[in-house]
């Protein structure tokens, strides 16, 4: 395939978020691996580490922007470089501009609520594809935001491989060490993995539960007393993957997920996931007992419990799993079975842009954080939960001339 000009988009900076940016990154350096030109468009870095190392190229855009302005540039930009493909990864500035491209245009939808979701199907007939990252997703997306079956595939997320960990071919030891990385989000089902401690206090005094994110106070003086329970709080993703290579079970009782990138990076490692049966890709991709265990959200604490227990009981049957975890991402989740999908789409635009309209809606920040970066304002935090976007204005498109500025990316 020749070099393209490929232009993709994230919610957060290269070093800053979590799932939506390690997605974004991971299928950038997929694409940098293979030749192409990429540019990255999210918020300023911190440390531009990941930019300069990958060779991307960066536009900036951020919720302190103002939001007409920074669409007219984006625009302005884009029609200079002249892209080839731009895949969205949560982006408000870039679905905005949707109906003004000239080159098609792959929307990926890693939620399948909230305001994550309103944007992905956001001018959705201007969207070559709305992709869905499970099963489960796709059928919201359909019967929900009536999104046409044609224009929403289903593509699993993927990473590279990484090498396979030393200690991975050692036998397990007497103690386990299990990991949590869903703070005490309901969502990622922090409550239930505090029912889980509190019900077998005992069996954490023997072995151990590094959880990751922010726990409130009241949770962790809760289990204080529990000496195998350690809260690590929110760390660089590098230092989570370094955690991660000496893990052996990931503990994941989402109520709802899409196709979990935390999943496929313990997988990747040998991890073994046990996850829930709530919406979301788990089903699809752990065959549970094989690579895996899926358990039913209603007992998820007392069954993980079982499975926890019989693998430190069993350290053969643990190191058959852990075997079969990684084998499955090799197969099936790795970064270019992505990449390749989402290339064989952009070669198969469904929307004919020769007449654009005149003037398009321009959404604001659907995603705002505080100062602190702690956490969205309180009304925004209720838009964010009821999927609700808010418009800034309308961009004339008469107004957008031709750019007579550099084709490269802007940095403000």
């Amino acid at each position: 395939m020749p070099s393209m000009k490929i232009l993709v988009s994230s919610s957060w900076a290269p070093d800053q978020g979590s799932g939506i940016s390690t997605y974004a990154r991971e299928i950038s350096e997929e694409l940098v691996r293979r030749g192409h030109r990429v540019t990255f468009l999210s918020p300023a870095p911190a440390d531009d580490t990941w930019l300069q190392t990958q060779g991307v190229s960066h536009f900036a855009c951020s919720q302190f922007d103002p939001p007409l302005e920074r669409a007219a540039e984006l625009l302005q930009h884009m029609r200079a470089v002249n892209y080839d493909l731009a895949i969205n990864n949560d982006n408000a500035f870039l679905q905005s501009i949707a109906p003004a491209l000239s080159c098609p245009l792959i929307v990926i939808g890693h939620c399948e609520r909230r305001s994550i979701a309103s944007l992905a199907v956001f001018q959705m007939h201007y969207c070559d594809y709305v992709v869905a990252i499970s099963n489960d997703m796709q059928a919201r997306f359909i019967l929900h935001h009536r999104v046409p079956v044609p224009k929403c595939p289903v593509v699993y997320n993927g990473i590279q491989p990484p090498p396979l960990p030393s200690r991975f071919k050692q036998p397990p030891g007497h103690t386990l060490k299990c990991v949590f990385a869903g703070g005490f989000s309901r969502i990622k089902g922090g409550d239930l993995i505090l029912r889980l401690v509190l019900d077998q206090k005992h069996f954490w005094e023997r072995h151990r539960l590094f959880w990751f994110g922010t726990v409130p106070p009241r949770v962790r003086d809760r289990l204080a007393p529990i000496s195998g329970v350690h809260f690590m709080g929110r760390v660089p993703r590098a230092e989570f993957l370094k955690h991660l290579e000496s893990t052996d079970l990931l503990l994941m009782p989402s109520r709802f997920e899409g196709c979990s990138m935390v999943m496929l990076e313990a997988m990747s490692l040998g991890v073994v996931p046990i996850t829930s049966d709530g919406p979301g890709a788990m089903g699809a991709i752990i065959r549970s007992g094989l690579d895996g265990y899926i358990c039913p959200l209603r007992r998820w604490s007392a069954e993980a419990f079982k499975c926890v227990d019989f693998l430190g009981h069993h350290p053969i049957a643990l190191q058959m799993l852990r075997t079969e975890a990684r084998k499955r991402f090799r197969s099936h989740l790795s970064v270019s079975r992505t990449v390749d999908t989402l290339l064989e789409l952009g070669a198969a635009p469904t929307v004919t842009r020769d007449h654009p309209p005149e003037r398009i809606p321009v959404l604001r920040w659907h995603r705002p954080l505080r100062p602190d970066g702690l956490k969205a304002p309180f009304f925004d935090r209720i838009c964010y939960r009821l999927g609700i976007l808010r418009k800034a204005g309308t961009l004339e498109l008469a107004t957008i001339l031709p750019s007579d500025l550099s084709a490269e990316p802007g940095t403000g």
